[in-house]
């Protein structure tokens, strides 16, 4: 550990607002030889704060040298190389770590998390295809690949994981709430597209009177199961609406 008095100098720099002068307390301590893995740790979480990246990223990797258990080292170097907009160096730290350790959970997520925000979305899905099926068991990853696949317009697929997790007695509460809010979410912007559709075109009125579910789905639209039950209730009000629209001369 850092020494008691180095400690309560820099956090009493820290409290007065002399970032600065902590930072050097730090640097010449860690010069010093004394305890540098936490001193180096220390001081990449201050540069962070004043998002000084290239910096924390410098004291990041000097903590590196000083310890055998890097993986928490990394995992923040890659975070602060994210954080500062610097995706092609997260990337390379990822796979360079992924060579050591080819089925490590951090760096697939933040591949997938690289690759989703530069929308190369296809790469993405195939590091959290390559989670799930490390972890199958696992409802965050799961998630996490429903989300993506909702991102890539893939709607039946997302649709189908949201449901599984949404009804899986496993999953934590706060995975399964929110697997069950994006089927609300994904129901409703459905039903604001299909509602209209209903009325403006009289060829798929007739095919969803005759199957409500097999005419929505040709249409590309996959509700969740709830919602396609009620779907079979629709008919008769379509029908009301058919019979309005013959009276008004909507279609012959």
């Amino acid at each position: 550990m850092m020494k008691a008095a180095l400690v309560q100098q820099v956090e009493k720099c820290i409290r007065q607002g002399k970032v600065r002068r902590a930072i050097r307390l730090l640097r010449q301590a860690a010069d010093a030889g004394e305890t540098p893995l936490l001193c180096y740790q220390k001081l990449a979480e201050l540069y962070r704060m004043q998002r000084h990246y290239q910096r924390a990223i410098w004291a990041l990797r000097q903590a590196m040298r000083h310890t055998t258990d890097r993986d928490p080292l990394r995992t923040l170097l890659i975070e602060v190389m994210m954080e500062s907009g610097n995706w092609d160096g997260a990337v390379q730290e990822c796979r360079r770590w992924l060579r050591e350790s080819p089925d490590h959970p951090v760096p697939l997520e933040h591949l997938m998390d690289a690759y989703w925000h530069r929308m190369e979305f296809q790469q993405a899905l195939e590091f959290a295809n390559r989670l799930v099926q490390l972890q199958p068991s696992s409802p965050h990853y799961r998630l996490r690949r429903a989300q993506l696949l909702d991102d890539m317009g893939r709607r039946a697929q997302a649709v189908e994981e949201y449901e599984r997790l949404a009804f899986d007695r496993d999953a934590p509460f706060e995975v399964a709430f929110l697997a069950q809010l994006e089927l609300g979410r994904l129901d409703q912007q459905q039903m604001e597209i299909l509602m209209p559709l209903l009325m403006e075109d009289p060829a798929f009125r007739l095919q969803f009177l005759h199957d409500p579910i097999a005419a929505v789905r040709q249409r590309g639209f996959r509700f969740s199961n709830a919602a396609e039950e009620m779907l079979t209730y629709l008919p008769e009000e379509v029908r009301l609406m058919n019979n309005q629209a013959k009276r008004h001369g909507g279609y012959s």
